[in-house]
């Protein structure tokens, strides 16, 4: 797929994640609009929108949920081509989202399931190689990013707690730089 000449045309992508009570990572995936196979919420560039935002709107449309997507840069990229032939080959940004929550409702609720995975499970059920690479790297760095982020220096109790996207930024930043 790498060496296909034709012209990709750009999606970009939300890769929604929470930390776990437990300290464990999770990773939201949704399913096709025809149900069979899981993905990650991406859509084409809409004009007026950074791409980041544009992201932020699939994952709500598509998963309802809400949060930060974490910095401006792509946490990796993958191409793909629909199974039904039309439109691609397509070039996939994807950007990190810390999900503060997820709705009850959402636009897109009644065409498509959502499901946490740990990431390496994640990795083994999807479909497009690249994006199961970009899961397999968060699988093997969060697991270290974390350890890191709970062994570092113990912040003073009169800072005031930061905002829960910095704090994801702080345990995932290897992977989003």
């Amino acid at each position: 797929m790498r060496d296909d000449p034709t012209p990709a045309r750009v999606q970009y992508a939300a890769l929604p994640f929470k930390v776990t009570g437990e300290g464990r990572v999770r990773v939201l995936l949704v399913t096709s609009k025809g149900g069979r196979r899981w993905v990650v919420p991406k859509g084409s560039p809409i004009r007026g929108l950074a791409p980041a935002e544009v992201a932020a709107r699939e994952a709500y449309e598509e998963t309802g949920v809400i949060g930060q997507v974490l910095g401006r840069r792509p946490v990796g990229s993958y191409r793909y081509v629909k199974r039904s032939g039309k439109k691609g080959p397509f070039s996939v940004l994807v950007f990190l989202m810390d999900a503060e929550r997820q709705l009850d409702t959402w636009p897109e609720r009644r065409i498509r399931r959502t499901a946490w995975f740990d990431p390496a499970a994640a990795a083994r059920v999807v479909d497009a190689e690249g994006l199961a690479e970009i899961l397999r790297a968060i699988a093997r760095d969060a697991d270290a990013a974390l350890a890191d982020v709970l062994t570092g220096p113990a912040v003073p109790l009169a800072e005031p707690e930061a905002p829960r996207s910095r704090k994801a930024l702080a345990l995932l930043s290897p992977l989003a730089s």
